[in-house]
């Protein structure tokens, strides 16, 4: 099997880059190897485009965009060609990756099990914690900068200590449930008194600098793409997987850290990263292969770039027309596996345990938990209104 692999929105350290507030990764999988069974067909479109690349950033003009939609619909149609994709907010991204560091309770000792490790009651736990991170003085960025991407490890012990000082001091005022912030003044003063055992820490003890590769969303969410793969590979007859990634400058050692990881189910520790976007096991590749190739001279890229561009209009509510509507309807049709994490995707996630708990109500203390879920759903309306805010300035 074939996977096409294109990213974009990948900003590096630079999570906070407003001007790029997502980061996307899609595969566009196949059987045959699209870059030579499908070639003459595809130079096709890029002659009736009159373009020598289709790069969906790179096209003159609305209409030609417009057109090469109209082109890929009807080459995608009846072919036996799927897709997967992860879409991401990177500033929630970077969010968890703190309340991960903080919360997990294979670390913190004050953090209950079933806080942590059951996925609704954690959801829950995570969207009240943005409720106090809206109330610090981005304590979450600094995390990002001082302590992961820190060159100094007092300094960036300094700065943790600083961060969870500022969070007890906002707790006094915050307006959450009593459970919740129960929790967290546990927590965070465990933090406080045992810092040391808190694994940000182990990138200074690295030299070769794998551990801070780990947290950038380039390492992360390549992984868990490729768990999507593999799970149409096991599908499919075929004996290898040949991933095939858009050429990069300066992330391709990550990309192939993560890689080496997966595809070699003897390496441990290092693919960790953050739990809440692995639910399961991670699944290895042991027979995959990892090659880049040039976007100018692979078919398949091309068709991975510009099918996550749609994708990526359609999820940030921009403008569509008929053909570009019905080239997303044809891609989410034919998309086998997909991972969105926004607060769209939160808000529908809280919405399905609001129901679920009803089956529950015997059991559970219900009037606490309706309390943290109309919480969540204002948590998430605010910040919904702050990214579509971003969106609409970019336009």
């Amino acid at each position: 099997m074939y996977a096409y692999i294109d990213e974009t929105g990948n900003t590096g350290l630079d999570i906070f880059n407003e001007m790029q507030p997502f980061f996307m990764n899609l595969a566009v999988m196949s059987e045959e190897d699209i870059a030579i069974s499908y070639q003459k067909e595809f130079n096709q479109i890029l002659s009736r485009l009159q373009i020598e690349e289709l790069h969906g950033k790179k096209l003159q003009s609305f209409e030609v965009y417009d057109m090469a939609s109209k082109l890929l619909y009807n080459f995608l149609l009846n072919k036996d060609i799927n897709f997967t994709y992860t879409f991401v907010d990177k500033e929630l991204f970077s969010i968890t990756i703190l309340y991960e560091a903080l919360f997990d309770s294979g670390i913190n000792e004050a953090v209950p099990w079933h806080s942590y490790n059951l996925r609704e009651l954690r959801l829950i736990l995570l969207l009240n914690f943005i409720v106090l991170i809206q109330q610090t003085q981005n304590v979450h960025k600094r995390f990002w900068n001082e302590c992961i991407f820190g060159k100094d490890i007092s300094k960036a012990d300094t700065s943790f200590i600083s961060c969870l000082n500022n969070m007890l001091s906002e707790l006094t005022n915050i307006n959450l449930d009593k459970r919740s912030i129960e929790i967290f003044y546990d927590a965070i003063f465990w933090a406080k008194k045992n810092y040391e055992q808190f694994e940000y820490r182990i990138i200074y003890n690295d030299k070769d600098k794998k551990h801070k590769n780990i947290y950038l969303p380039t390492y992360c969410f390549f992984i868990s793409l490729v768990k999507n793969i593999q799970q149409k590979f096991i599908n499919t007859t075929s004996e290898n997987c040949y991933l095939i990634h858009d050429r990069q400058q300066e992330y391709q050692k990550i990309i192939e850290l993560a890689h080496s990881i997966i595809s070699n189910p003897e390496i441990k520790g290092l693919y960790h990263t953050i739990s809440y976007f692995h639910n399961t096991e991670i699944m290895t590749l042991p027979t995959s292969s990892l090659t880049f190739v040039e976007a100018k001279k692979n078919i398949g890229i091309q068709l991975s770039d510009f099918c996550a561009s749609i994708l990526s209009k359609k999820i940030k509510g921009k403008k569509m027309t008929l053909n570009m509507t019905k080239l997303y309807e044809l891609i989410q049709k034919k998309t086998t596996t997909q991972y969105i994490f926004t607060y769209d995707a939160l808000y529908t996630e809280i919405i399905l345990f609001e129901k679920k708990l009803q089956q529950y109500e015997s059991q559970l203390e219900i009037n606490t938990y309706q309390k943290q879920i109309q919480n969540a759903k204002k948590i998430i309306a605010q910040e919904k209104a702050r990214i579509d805010t971003i969106i609409s300035e970019l336009n």
